[in-house]
C-alpha cells in the first residue's frame, strides 16, 4: 500500500520556482527485515512502514547502520517475542524507515496507559515526521497484529485488545488536532 503526495512549488533564493516533487509514503509487510532491507532501501519511498519486520535483537544495529549508509533512519517498535512461544527469540516485529535530511521524533507519552500498553506489545511504533524544513508534519504509525487471531483463543483476545488501544491513540490524536 502507498500514498503519493506532491509537494508545493518553492522559490529557490534567486526567485526561480523548483517544481513540485513526489513524496511517497509506502506501508508494507516485510516478511523479515533482515533478509529485505537492501530491496526496501533500493526503492527510494520517503517513508516506509514496515510490518512483520521480525528482526532478531542482535541484527538491529547493523541494519540501522545499513538504512544511514543509504541516507535513511530506521526506527523499530520496543522489543519483544518474535518466536512462537515469545522467549525463544526476542526481536522486532515492526519499523519505519524515513529518508534523510527528515528527522523524525518518538512521541510517545510515557505518563499515558495506552501509550505504556501499545508499547508493551513491541508491536506498535509511532513517530512524528516533518516535512521539507519542518513547516509541516505528519504522525505515521505502523502495527503489527498477533498472528493467529483469526482462529479466535487467547491471540484473538489479544488482538481485539491491540486493535481497541490503537482506536484509542488514534481518539486522542484527534482531541489534540
Amino acid at each position: 500500500h502507498g500514498v503519493w503526495m506532491q509537494t508545493a512549488d518553492a522559490p529557490t533564493p534567486d526567485g526561480e520556482d523548483i517544481p513540485p516533487t513526489p513524496f511517497t509514503i509506502v506501508s508494507r509487510n516485510i516478511r523479515g527485515l533482515t533478509h529485505h532491507i537492501d530491496e526496501v532501501l533500493a526503492a527510494g519511498n520517503d517513508v516506509t512502514a514496515l510490518q512483520e519486520t521480525d528482526v532478531l535483537e542482535t541484527d538491529v544495529t547493523w541494519l540501522q547502520a545499513r538504512a544511514r549508509a543509504k541516507g535513511y533512519s530506521l526506527h523499530s517498535a520496543q522489543t519483544t517475542g518474535i518466536s512462537r512461544d515469545g522467549v525463544t527469540r526476542r526481536g522486532r516485529r515492526t519499523a519505519i524507515l524515513v529518508k534523510e535530511p527528515a528527522k523524525p521524533k518518538i512521541i510517545n507519552d510515557l505518563d499515558d496507559p495506552t501509550c505504556q500498553a501499545l508499547e508493551a506489545t513491541g508491536r506498535w511504533i509511532e513517530l512524528l515526521i516533518p516535512l521539507h524544513d519542518g513547516d509541516a508534519s505528519f504522525i505515521l504509525t505502523s502495527a503489527y497484529g498477533f498472528a493467529g487471531a483469526s482462529a479466535g483463543g487467547d491471540d484473538y483476545v489479544a488482538n481485539e485488545t491491540f486493535i481497541a488501544l490503537l482506536a484509542a491513540r488514534a481518539a486522542q490524536r484527534r482531541r489534540a488536532a
